[in-house]
């Protein structure tokens, strides 16, 4: 097991790459720390990025403690901010958009301001790219907790015009969703935030409640779920926090995540041990692509790149015959990510004109088939009669004036 609960006595990071275990490590520490009564399923706090990483643990974890249906806390960040709305600040009239009505209030409010307000941009008001782009730029501005008074503040002192046209557009963004009632997900975490913020007696009852935190994927936290991640758990407290999660995986730098959050800022905000999971338990054909499996397993650079005893087909698997009825190697020791890299890489790829060839024989194909259905709409059917006294059935065309070749490029006569 890499990671014991008995060790985990203040903060933690786990720097892991793909295929290493990452969730598995996670809910192995949660049912640990259920089984050894060190924390309840309600004084457990998971939060994750996506909707479908958090069910695929809520799935894993309800497999394993089968006989324990106490209260669970695995959720997204978004997903936590609003159960903690729903409960401590109801509000029935609080309306949740997605990203579709996002973009139509956007329109509205692009098309409710002052010429004056836009200036340059006002060419360009009623573009659907323009309402996009400044939804992502309102996205940005609070998913960094920056607020549109701030925002114009700097607009003013940078004597900018196209920030001063980016200000005007976020505050009146922000006051049609304030009139509207209206939230989007990002506001659930900011008003999350100023919640906990103003009423402590509340802050202090969740930091009581939640004795281990855990973190998946925190390569794809934003500084607005950093900060409520230090709401709940002060560093100042040395909490029970692991967060797991790799640098190098971090694809939503255009929503506004911040890989520097797990490489810097949470050792210099915690400190706390890091640990290193570098064992790969994917089989060849899900630590990377499939082409690429294929290749390396055609040629035997998995088996040969190894150490001796190790395979591409897991550990203590057995992998299929060969053609000449001699069973390979099986794995008896775990295949690192590393040496299957490396592997992987001596080996020569596929060479680029088979794959040109192969696709001109896809296109060719495809234009066949689409002439012989041309022709069979446009052609009679006639029956002859065989030498072995069968019938068979022949395709004559048509008159030249139907010629399949009119119904692709018409001529015109001169």
């Amino acid at each position: 097991m890499p990671l014991d609960i008995h060790d985990v006595d203040g903060p933690l990071r786990v720097l892991a790459g793909p295929g290493t275990g990452k969730t598995h490590a996670l809910v192995d520490l949660y049912e640990q720390a259920v089984r050894e009564r060190i924390a309840g399923r309600g004084e457990i706090l998971v939060l994750t990025f996506s909707t479908g990483a958090a069910g695929e643990i809520a799935r894993r974890i309800d497999q394993r403690l089968q006989d324990d249906y106490g209260e669970a806390w695995i959720s997204t960040f978004h997903s936590f901010c609003a159960r903690i709305l729903r409960d401590h600040s109801p509000d029935p009239d609080r309306l949740l958009l997605n990203g579709f009505q996002e973009w139509m209030v956007m329109r509205r409010v692009l098309a409710e301001m002052e010429p004056g307000a836009l200036g340059q941009m006002v060419g360009v008001r009623r573009s659907e790219a323009f309402a996009r782009d400044l939804l992502t730029f309102v996205a940005l501005m609070k998913q960094n907790l920056v607020h549109p008074s701030t925002l114009l503040l700097s607009a003013e002192a940078s004597a900018s015009d196209r920030l001063r046209v980016l200000a005007a557009a976020y505050q009146a963004y922000q006051e049609r969703m304030r009139r509207g009632r209206m939230v989007d997900f990002r506001d659930l975490i900011i008003e999350a935030i100023e919640l906990l913020q103003s009423n402590l007696k509340l802050l202090e009852r969740l930091r009581e409640r939640f004795r281990l935190i855990l973190v998946d994927e925190f390569q794809d936290v934003d500084p607005a779920q950093f900060e409520l991640l230090q709401l709940l758990a002060p560093p100042a407290s040395r909490p029970r926090l692991v967060v797991v999660g790799d640098p190098d995986q971090s694809i939503y730098g255009f929503r506004g995540t911040v890989p520097r959050l797990l490489s810097d800022d949470f050792t210099a905000a915690y400190g706390g041990a890091t640990q290193l999971l570098e064992e790969c338990h994917r089989c060849g054909l899900r630590a990377a692509t499939k082409r690429a499996i294929k290749t390396a397993l055609r040629t035997g650079a998995c088996r040969r790149g190894h150490p001796r005893g190790a395979s591409a087909f897991g550990v203590g698997d057995s992998p299929p015959a060969d053609a000449t009825g001699r069973g390979r190697r099986t794995c008896t020791e775990p295949v690192t990510l590393l040496d299957f890299l490396r592997a992987c890489r001596s080996r020569p790829r596929p060479s680029a004109t088979r794959d040109r060839q192969a696709r001109a024989v896809v296109r060719q194909g495809r234009r066949v088939g689409f002439l012989r259905s041309l022709r069979g709409r446009t052609g009679r059917a006639t029956s002859r009669r065989t030498t072995s006294g069968r019938s068979a059935t022949s395709i004559a065309p048509r008159p030249a004036t139907t010629h399949p070749r009119s119904l692709i490029a018409p001529t015109v006569a001169a």
